[in-house]
């Protein structure tokens, strides 16, 4: 599965701890401005937002996946922190990883 912060084809869309707004506003031409304020109109999120959700959306695909520990999703999905992870992963989905993949699992026993 590639990482959603890896370069497309056109090299736009890649997300990684090193990559920083200066860089995309480089790509894109746009000033610091009107990148966010277009991030923003887009995703409704302003640009961190928008970079923590999509690397959270890719932790919960690796996690149903069950082949990796949290805590390895947690840095390979460029997070620092697992105890920063955790919290950003409740507020997005409701629940702590653990607790998502738990009721994940516990879905293909209860019919």
């Amino acid at each position: 599965m590639p990482k959603p912060w890896e370069p497309n084809a056109q090299g736009f869309f890649y997300v990684d701890g090193t990559v920083s707004i200066k860089h995309k506003k480089k790509q894109t031409r746009l000033s610091q401005t009107g990148l966010y304020m277009k991030i923003q109109s887009l995703t409704g999120l302003n640009p961190s937002g928008f970079v923590r959700t999509v690397r959270l959306k890719y932790a919960e695909r690796m996690l149903v996946q069950n082949e990796k520990s949290i805590k390895s999703i947690c840095f390979d999905c460029g997070f620092n922190s697992q105890a920063y992870f955790s919290k950003t992963f409740k507020e997005l989905y409701g629940k702590t990883p653990s607790e998502y993949l738990e009721d994940y699992l516990n879905q293909g026993t209860d019919h």
